[in-house]
């Protein structure tokens, strides 16, 4: 517990200081850029961490939160009130099928080490028609300088993810590069 609240401490500490803080400030304007306009409906946050990447996704209508880490789940539902479920994104997700119409996963693939899995279990959850929003740390050095916080990101290219994206069904509809990471939109069929 002690190790979970000190690593959500320093997540949040280390985007409030520069230059991370503008990295992180330009990951978030180019996620709100691809955000899709969605209708009422429930949405999952998958690997929220503390939730300051909640600000991204406008609240209209119901929204779950996830992450492994009970500290962070408590820094995200003090900052947006939201039901959190402690659980493992490695391990199939405790929903129902077709439960939500948009589903993120903002920086958490690079702690999973196998991405099939998780893709076909989050087409299992999303609505026909539902949104998945995710993001990717591409193999650069800022990735592997995330090796100072106490993790091993799992760097993978672009053409990767979409081919795994794509074997679980979802259809692309938009994607940005940046140096820090990669972002996809997609659609379930």
């Amino acid at each position: 517990m002690k190790k979970g609240f000190t690593k959500a401490a320093i997540y949040d500490l280390a985007r409030s200081c520069p230059p991370i803080n503008t990295i992180y400030k330009r990951e978030l304007q180019s996620l709100q850029a691809l955000m899709p306009t969605i209708p009422q409906g429930v949405h999952l946050d998958i690997g929220t961490g503390t939730g300051s990447s909640l600000l991204v996704v406008p609240k209209r209508g119901g929204r779950v939160v996830t992450d492994f880490s009970l500290p962070m789940l408590k820094g995200a539902v003090e900052k947006d009130a939201n039901p959190a479920v402690q659980c493992d994104a490695r391990l199939p997700l405790p929903f129902h099928d077709h439960a939500f119409e948009l589903i993120t996963a903002i920086g958490i693939l690079e702690y999973l080490p196998v991405l099939d899995t998780f893709f076909s279990d989050v087409y299992r959850i999303a609505r026909p028609g539902a949104y998945f929003l995710v993001t990717s740390s591409p193999p650069n050095l800022f990735t592997w300088l995330r090796c100072l916080t106490g993790s091993v990101p799992a760097a993978r290219s672009r053409s990767i993810v979409l081919k795994k994206l794509h074997q679980a069904r979802w259809m692309s509809v938009d994607e940005r590069a940046l140096f820090s990471q990669d972002q996809f939109l997609l659609v379930r069929e």
